[in-house]
């Protein structure tokens, strides 16, 4: 069986986070943090954790004598705007096999990828080749795929979930609202840099603008991922001479505020941001459940133990979360963001079916290693 990879992409993890700049840390996250937890689960699953802090992304060429497969940590990879032909050469430069790992399809909700880049469609064509089966992340990439020829594939959910030591069923399936502190409610909305699409008119897309407003006006905890200037402040970076007026209006806008001052103050006591996953698991393990529209962040709270709910706003997030099991409520059925509504939120997640499934979603990673002839230690 094959048993010593070669990792495309981003590392697991980053140890001295706290010597390098937002730049440098977005640069190293693939400008979302959320991505160092599929990885290092994948990692971790194939045996090789001590390969977490090593980016082999600038490699050019693998030689057959150190490495017998190529090993590959997708996501939402499957988009019309995608083009991951850089990749498809480093593939072909090699006559090694493929190991790719939960590769998603992404639009709107009730949308479908209906085409895709020149080099996007030969990076599936060749790992379609390379492996036995491609794992997906749902049937709706299993779907997309089978639209574009790609037929051997396999629904696996991502490996996210089942790569970290954590015992799920020490989590509570339900939750006591007397018991909450709103101050112990981590909230998290999605948005990238400074996208103005956070500020487009539609149900979806206001609510998960409150969430930044809400968690803002009542002091909550707020984890950010992706959000370059908020993430700037919060690790001391300067913001860009050119951009400087701009990231701050633009974040007036965002927390509905006049003065920046607070939105600093804010950010200092109560934003979180993580980039060394032992960090992340610890301190989200000292609240009470987390509330949020990221996939990986709802995980990262399951992973820390807390209990989460997801609130799904495309296609990916509804296939990643009815695949995993995970708790989630339709984002475009929320009509108000208020104390009441997160109340109301937290007393509908139930974590039963993830904790009756497990082993059986477990089980199915395992199979799928094992049809690609890969060592693992599931």
């Amino acid at each position: 069986m094959l048993s010593n990879p070669f990792f495309t992409g981003i590392p697991g993890s980053i140890k001295n986070w706290e010597k390098l700049n937002a730049d440098q840390l977005l640069g190293m996250s693939g400008l979302n943090s959320g991505n160092f937890l599929f990885v290092s689960a994948l990692r971790n699953l194939l045996g090789k954790h001590d390969a977490i802090y090593t980016n082999n992304a600038d490699v050019k060429s693998i030689g057959s004598e150190t490495h017998d497969y190529i090993a590959i940590s997708a996501s939402n990879w499957i988009r019309h705007d995608s083009d991951f032909g850089p990749l498809a050469e480093l593939i072909e430069s090699t006559d090694l096999p493929c190991l790719v790992v939960a590769i998603g399809a992404q639009a709107n909700k009730g949308g479908k990828v209906t085409k895709l880049t020149k080099g996007t469609k030969r990076f599936l064509d060749v790992v379609s080749e390379r492996s036995s089966y491609i794992s997906v992340r749902g049937a709706h990439t299993q779907e997309v795929l089978d639209d574009f020829g790609i037929h051997n594939t396999w629904v696996t959910g991502c490996p996210s979930i089942i790569g970290h030591n954590v015992n799920y069923l020490d989590i509570p399936s339900k939750i006591n609202t007397d018991k909450i502190d709103l101050s112990k409610v981590i909230l998290q909305g999605t948005r990238h840099g400074t996208s103005e699409t956070i500020f487009k008119d539609d149900n979806g897309t206001n609510i998960n603008l409150e969430l930044f407003r809400f968690a803002f006006k009542n002091n909550m905890p707020m984890l950010f991922q992706s959000e370059i200037p908020e993430i700037c402040k919060m690790t001391s970076t300067p913001f860009p001479k050119d951009r400087r007026d701009e990231y701050i209006n633009f974040l007036n806008r965002v927390y509905k505020t006049n003065d920046f001052n607070l939105v600093k103050e804010y950010l200092k006591n109560h934003g979180l941001h993580y980039w060394n996953i032992d960090h992340w698991f610890n301190d989200l393990s000292k609240y009470q459940v987390l509330i949020g529209t990221r996939i990986h962040g709802v995980i990262s709270a399951l992973l820390s133990g807390v209990p989460a709910l997801l609130l799904a706003h495309d296609s990916r997030t509804i296939e990643l979360a009815r695949t995993m099991n995970i708790p989630f409520a339709d984002i475009h059925d929320i009509q108000s963001l208020n104390e009441n509504t997160i109340l109301e939120l937290i007393s509908s997640i139930d974590l039963e079916p993830l904790k009756t499934r497990i082993n059986q979603y477990r089980n199915n990673f395992k199979l799928f290693f094992n049809e690609n002839n890969v060592i693992n230690n599931i």
